[in-house]
């Protein structure tokens, strides 16, 4: 496979480690790996690498900058980043839409 997608409906399942962990061992294996931080509201991946969050992804989708200046290096050889950038009042869902 080319792209996998780590996702669940609760939060604090462990998404963000499993991808940052599987993200490594793909690039541990030889393969280019660019790991991408979709969460836009509490997105942890750059954490992991003791990376900053923005520019990133919200950035990119905000047509502010190019995808490819948002990726981000890191010390692992063949893998990188594009952290989830900065969290805006766009990327943020309040709770007030949501069932109670």
């Amino acid at each position: 496979p080319k792209t996998f997608l780590i996702t669940s409906a609760v939060p604090g399942e462990g998404k963000s480690t499993v991808a940052a962990n599987l993200a490594i061992t793909v690039a541990n294996g030889g393969s280019n790996t660019l790991l991408v931080d979709g969460d836009l509201r509490k997105g942890v991946a750059h954490e992991y690498f003791a990376l900053e969050a923005s520019p990133g992804l919200s950035n990119v989708l905000a047509e502010q900058i190019p995808w490819q200046s948002a990726v981000c290096t890191t010390d692992l050889p063949n893998l990188t980043i594009l952290p989830r950038g900065k969290v805006t009042p766009e990327t943020t869902m309040t709770t007030e839409f949501l069932p109670q």
